[in-house]
This record gives structure tokens, sequence and C-alpha cells, in this order.
């Protein structure tokens, strides 16, 4: 009797070690929801349907992107919050996202560590600094020195209340010897217009979002907020050059719904970090001023929890209350 319990016992623990590797290997078993708390056509969104793309070839299976914009955010981390929990439901959230908006907005009523798990780290990338071309500044440094020495007002356009540009801009402020007045805009497109027609000094934002004016010579690149110089933008000093220890980095984290099984999550771990290493994938992000960085699952979840606790500290650090 001992021994045919004991042969049951190792039965039920055998099935209970193969369960989630079965499951994972009949998955995805119907289409896969990837929501976007993003426009169609942001940079976002652009970056989500090429990883569809090459996640759909993959798994045979059909993903289908849902743009969920507004509220910095909170529209599609509730959608998410609000899924079935099945396995096949992911978001691929933005840094502020995770890290600021639920410090600053009190209608954010999701929870990062009981609503999501992470699950791969598409890529990263900084913010870029900008002035109208006409600048004869080389640097930010120098700009804001200019600055300082005429007593001038320098009207800082950023997109987005509370996004990682303004608080950038915050940062930026409480350091710097020139008056800084920051202005948010609703979209890259209008703060770029104000910028181009004088009525801003400086624009931060993503790469993503200036690069077009970038290339046709609309704007001039004064930083980048990296601690080193960017291979695609080698003559644009680092914003640690003027401000040392400041460093903003914008990322893009593919969650699941918690409980997604931890076997699925293993596999898209998996298959996402060799997606990005697809040349195609991997340049159309550059593109994108987003570098891919392959992440195994526990790294992932180090790196938002850092991210998460470095933001806290930045936003306490300038007294920002949840409006």
């Amino acid at each position: 009797m001992k021994r045919f319990i004991n042969r049951r016992l190792f039965i039920a623990a055998l099935a209970l070690s193969i369960g989630p590797l079965a499951h994972a290997a009949d998955w995805p078993h119907k289409p896969i929801r990837l929501i976007v708390p993003s426009s169609a056509g942001s940079p976002p969104d652009v970056i989500a349907r090429v990883l569809a793309d090459s996640l759909g070839r993959r798994w045979s299976a059909q993903i289908v992107v849902e743009n969920k914009p507004g509220a910095s955010g909170i529209i599609g981390m509730n959608a998410i919050k609000a899924a079935p929990a099945d396995d096949h439901v992911f978001i691929l959230a933005q840094a502020a996202t995770v890290t600021v908006t639920p410090h600053v907005n009190a209608s954010a009523h999701y929870d990062v560590d009981k609503d999501l798990v992470p699950a791969a780290l598409v890529g990263a990338g900084p913010l870029m600094v900008v002035a109208a071309p006409g600048s004869a500044s080389a640097s930010l440094g120098e700009f804001l020195q200019q600055a300082a020495a005429t007593g001038k007002t320098v009207n800082v356009a950023v997109t987005g209340n509370y996004s990682l540009p303004h608080l950038t801009a915050e940062l930026i402020k409480r350091r710097a010897k020139a008056k800084l007045n920051i202005v948010p805009f609703s979209s890259s497109g209008s703060a770029l217009t104000a910028v181009v027609n004088g009525d801003a000094d400086l624009l931060i934002d993503g790469i993503p979002g200036v690069e077009s004016m970038l290339k046709s010579d609309r704007i001039k690149p004064l930083a980048v907020t990296s601690l080193q110089r960017l291979v695609t933008y080698p003559d644009v000093a680092p914003l640690s050059d003027a401000f040392p220890g400041v460093e903003v980095e914008g990322w893009f984290v593919l969650f699941g719904k918690r409980p997604t099984s931890p076997a699925v999550v293993a596999k898209v771990n998996h298959d996402v970090n060799d997606a990005v290493q697809e040349k195609r994938l991997t340049d159309k992000l550059l593109e994108l001023g987003v570098v891919t960085r392959p992440l195994s699952q526990d790294q992932v979840q180090d790196f938002v929890d850092g991210e998460r606790k470095r933001w806290a500290a930045s936003i306490a650090e300038l007294g920002i209350k949840a409006q």
C-alpha cells in the first residue's frame, strides 16, 4: 500500500510539473489581444504592430492590436485589468504609464503588482532636447548658460502632463541657473509647431516624436537624456554633461494580465527576446530611437521594480502630489 501511495504521489507531482509545459505547448489556441495605451500611428503603436507581425508568424496565431489611448495610459491599463484572465491578453506599456501615472494621477486605480506580470522588455531609448534650427548653441548646457546670463526665461515645451518629458524638464529646472517655464502640450505635433514657430524655446520628447523634423533639419538637437552619446546621433551631447547623474530612459515592456500562466510568460519572454534580435525588427526600432535589450524574466522584473523606485523618488523630490 505504501509503495502504491508513493507511486500515486509521484504521478501527481509529475503531472503538476508537466502540466504548465503542456499548456505552453498548445498555446495560443485563440487570437491574442495586444493592448496599446496610445493612439494608432504613434510610436508605441508602430512598435506593437511590428512586434505583433513577428510573433504572429512564430506562433501561427492572430495578434489583434487594440489602441486604447487617453488619460496618460489609464484607459489602456483599465482595459487589461477588466479583461478575462485567459493567458491571451497583453499590454505594451510605456515607462510613464507604469512608473509615473500611478503617483501623479488619483484616477489611476490599477495596481502594477496585483494586475500585471512583466513578460519581456521590447526596447528602451532616451529622450531628446531640441531647439529651433536657428539656435546658436551647440548644446543644452551652452543654451541654458546664455539664457542665465541674459536673464531670459526659457519656455520648454513637453509632450503630456506629468509625462517623462515633463518630469525631465522639472529635473532640469531644479538644477539649471536659467529660469524655465514648462508648457505641456497634448501631442508631439503641437509641441514641435510651437518650437518651429518660436512660441517655445526648447522641446523635450522621445526621439520617435522628433525624428522626422530632425532629418529635415527643421529643429536642432541639443541633448539626449542618456549617459553616453548615441550611435545614431554621435554629435549630440548627453544631458549628463550639463547635469551629472541625470538620465532618463523611455521603454516599452510587454505585460500579461495576472495571473498569466508562468509557462506562457516564459514562452513569451523567450520568443520576444528572439524576435527583437531580428534585423528587420531591430532596424525598425532603431529608426524610432529604441534599442532592443533582451532580458530574462527575472531581469525584466528587476528592471521594472528599479524604474518604479527611481521615479517614485524623483516625484517625491519634485514634491508632486496625485491630482
